[in-house]
Order: C-alpha cells, then sequence, then structure tokens
C-alpha cells in the first residue's frame, strides 16, 4: 500500500474503559493515566468495524489526560480512543521503549482494528515504529516532530535552522515553572475552561535519549500517512511541518487553524478533520 498525499483546511479558531469487541457495558476510567490506557466504549460489537479507532500518543506537555476533549467529539462522531500514557517522565526512555507501551496498548484493547494512531509533537518520534502493529492501518501527525533516517532529532535540529521558532528555543523551557510562558507558547488560543485545567497536564520535557538515538528504521513505513498543521503553532513553524511532511513522509500537509495543541483550542474541528483525512 502506497503513502497517501491530501491537503484540506479546517475551520479556524480521557476516555473510557475498553470493553471488548462485544460490549460488556460502559466503564469510565479516570482520565489522567490512573490506569495507563484509557479507551472509549461502544455501543454494539458491529460499532468496531463500522468507525474507525484512533490511538493517541500525547507530547511532553501533557499525559493522557490532555485529550478528553477531543477524546469527547471523537466518541460523539461513535469513534473509539485509546490513550496511553507515554514513559516519557523516564530519562531511560527510548522511543523504541515508548513504542512498546504503545504496542502493549494495541494488544489490550484487542477487538480494535484498522487503528489510526495520531502522534502529537515530540511523540512523532515514536510512531512510525509502530506501524508494524498488525492492528495498525494509518499514521497521524499533529503538529509532531518527525523522524529523519540516519539522524537523531538533535542532528535535525542542528541541521534545520527553521524547525523551532527562536523565542521558543530561548524562553520554552520555562513553560515548565511559569504558567504564562506555558500560555504564550502552548495554550494562546485555548478557553479559560481548558487553561484551567492546564495545571494539571505536567507539562515537562521528555528523555534525553529521544532526542539522542538515531532513527531505529531504515526507511518510514509504507501505510497511509497525514500530516496536520496547526498554522499558528508558536513552537514548530509551519513552514518546517510543510517541508519536512513532503519531503520526509512524502505527503502534503493537512492544515487546521490552531495553535500547537488544537486537541484543546479546537478539538471539535480536529475530530471534523481527523473524521474526513483518516477516512479518505
Amino acid at each position: 500500500m502506497s503513502v497517501h498525499a491530501t491537503r484540506m483546511r479546517a475551520g479556524a479558531g480521557d476516555a473510557d474503559g475498553y470493553v471488548g469487541p462485544t460490549c460488556r457495558g460502559r466503564r469510565d476510567l479516570l482520565l489522567a493515566g490512573i490506569s495507563g490506557v484509557v479507551v472509549s466504549a461502544c455501543s454494539s460489537g458491529s460499532r468496531l468495524e463500522k468507525y474507525k479507532t484512533f490511538c493517541l500518543l500525547h507530547g511532553s506537555t501533557h499525559g493522557p489526560g490532555g485529550w478528553q476533549w477531543l477524546t469527547r467529539e471523537l466518541r460523539a462522531k461513535g469513534h473509539n480512543v485509546i490513550a496511553p500514557a507515554l514513559p516519557f517522565d523516564d530519562e531511560t526512555a527510548t522511543a523504541m521503549r515508548c513504542a512498546a507501551v504503545v504496542r502493549s496498548a494495541l494488544d489490550e484493547a484487542g477487538g480494535h482494528r484498522d487503528v489510526c494512531v495520531l502522534a502529537h509533537s515530540i511523540s512523532g518520534l515514536v510512531l512510525p515504529l509502530v506501524a508494524s502493529h498488525p492492528r495498525v492501518g494509518a499514521l497521524c501527525y499533529l503538529a509532531a516532530a518527525i523522524a529523519k533516517p540516519g539522524y537523531s532529532f538533535r542532528e535535525q535540529f542542528d541541521q534545520a535552522k527553521d524547525m523551532y521558532f527562536d523565542d521558543w528555543i530561548q524562553q520554552g523551557s520555562k513553560a515548565l515553572t511559569n504558567a504564562a510562558v506555558a500560555q504564550h507558547f502552548l495554550y494562546h488560543d485555548c478557553s479559560p475552561d481548558v487553561l484551567a485545567t492546564t495545571s494539571a497536564m505536567r507539562i515537562r520535557f521528555v528523555a534525553r535519549r529521544l532526542w539522542t538515538d538515531r532513527f531505529a528504521l531504515g526507511a518510514h513505513p509504507d501505510v497511509p500517512t497525514r500530516y496536520i498543521v496547526p498554522m499558528q503553532d508558536r513552537v514548530f513553524q509551519p513552514q518546517w511541518m510543510v517541508r519536512e511532511a513532503r519531503e520526509t513522509l512524502s505527503v502534503s500537509a493537512v492544515e487546521i487553524g490552531a495553535g500547537h495543541a488544537p486537541h484543546l483550542s479546537v478539538p471539535r474541528q480536529l475530530a471534523d478533520l481527523l473524521t474526513r483525512v483518516a477516512n479518505d
């Protein structure tokens, strides 16, 4: 199957316990990664076959609880959701170890088939490593890092001067302790309700080895792939995302009018866009 390309524009601006291929009733789990995996419920066995399942990989600015708004919108459309907690806090964690967590979550989800795995921000480095799982049918990058064969992400950063905005490079680390800095770069287009909960999203930076280890694959997997570019991002520069999507992934960018975290600022628009790009 060849890598697909698409382009469209979206409008500007966790979840439940998995109950198996034949549903045994609804079971809601706490959002912020208590079980490590949070999954949406379904109302009939046939729904798993009819609707797309999304596996959501969080970035370094939140755990699985940050997906709660997008999960709500995806569920309203009849989709299923898996949201594993990635071990970004562990300094020894590698991209391969994070991928193993995702693969285990997909195994635990049992009946889900043709899963679209969505990676936000730094978890883009993990995304291609899960493509060989038998339940994965598509990959989607959301304002995400792109691993380049033969390079570490640090080496890519050293070569691509337009990857990050300069002020993020200079001040981004302050987002760990300064709410105003975090809001400026990450949540500038979010509603007051979302802003009120960002302190619970465990803002932190990821293990060093995700930056320094070279991409483990010799090429990107040949599965349907999408890249969504938030055109108001203040972390990654949109022109870098558009170029890398084209040159490294061989796909055309899908644009959305939002900042770095569309799942927080425009979850309904993002759910609409995902529904379209994951099934075209």
